[in-house]
């Protein structure tokens, strides 16, 4: 998808960013991961508590302890949908991933005009045909 109401370089650079974004997540690279994140951001997340602000929710030591825990190469994830509004000082993009191979999150992010993330939500949704519900494919 375009930008819709902005350049093309904004939305290249929001896409650019997303892309490095999964870069680091299959690289088991955390800071990579958090450096993306404003320091005011606020992130909604899957694992309670529910809601980090600010430094909370740049810690890496947070990611860090979920890759020590999954054991092996790089990690398993796909963005698929991926959509990009750019206009004025204002842009944000959502898309579909996919972690390991059996959960689909759905995220929204709003960067500001450095096009670090200020908000990040992310939203589980199991895949049907993997949990027991053959006929309905995923997201």
């Amino acid at each position: 998808m375009a930008a819709t109401g902005g350049s093309t370089a904004d939305d290249e650079q929001i896409r650019a960013v997303t892309a490095d974004r999964a870069a680091a997540m299959r690289d088991r690279d955390d800071d990579r991961f958090v450096a993306c994140y404003a320091p005011q951001i606020t992130k909604f997340d899957l694992a309670p508590p529910l809601a980090h602000e600010g430094p909370e929710a740049r810690d890496a030591g947070a990611l860090r302890a979920w890759f020590a825990s999954h054991l092996g190469g790089p990690v398993g994830y796909g963005i698929r949908d991926l959509a990009v509004t750019v206009g004025g000082d204002v842009a944000f993009c959502h898309s579909l991933y996919q972690v390991g191979g059996a959960l689909w999150f759905r995220s929204t992010l709003r960067p500001p005009q450095d096009r670090r993330r200020v908000a990040d939500h992310a939203r589980a949704q199991l895949d049907p045909v993997l949990h027991g519900r053959p006929g309905q494919g995923g997201p």
